[in-house]
């Protein structure tokens, strides 16, 4: 079974670094509050960070173990949204690669707002309600 939770800061941070490390080719981005946790069995599996850019939230880095877990990115992204829910946020963002077709159509069939394209990223904002 796998449970959710925020990550704990100081040395878990370095858990959550070297999946990111592994998953992502060796990226390491900073990480920042909150960052929301998918553990199985005491392992972790996944994570959902958050990072500040010009006094927006930013939604990122999502990491998953394996990467075709549907179920652990659907509630990684519930959870977080909880979490932004209770500290009284009412609009993140995100980006998703443009190399990734399958997601870029997924979210613009679900009329996800985008708000800015670049050259590799497609950048959108999600309301929450």
């Amino acid at each position: 079974m796998i449970s959710y939770r925020l990550a704990h800061p100081g040395g878990e941070y370095n858990r959550l670094y070297a999946l990111m490390k592994r998953e992502e080719d060796g990226l390491k981005v900073p990480l920042g509050w909150p960052t929301v946790v998918a553990e199985e069995n005491g392992r972790v599996v996944g994570f959902l960070s958050t990072h500040k850019v010009a006094g927006a939230l930013l939604a990122g880095p999502l990491v998953i173990e394996g990467s075709h877990r549907p179920w652990v990115f659907i509630r990684l992204v519930e959870a977080y949204e909880t979490v932004l829910r209770a500290a009284g946020v009412t609009v993140y963002a995100f980006r998703v690669d443009k190399s990734n077709e399958k997601q870029v159509e997924r979210l613009d069939r679900l009329g996800i707002e985008r708000i800015s394209e670049g050259d590799t990223f497609i950048s959108y904002k999600r309301e929450l309600k």
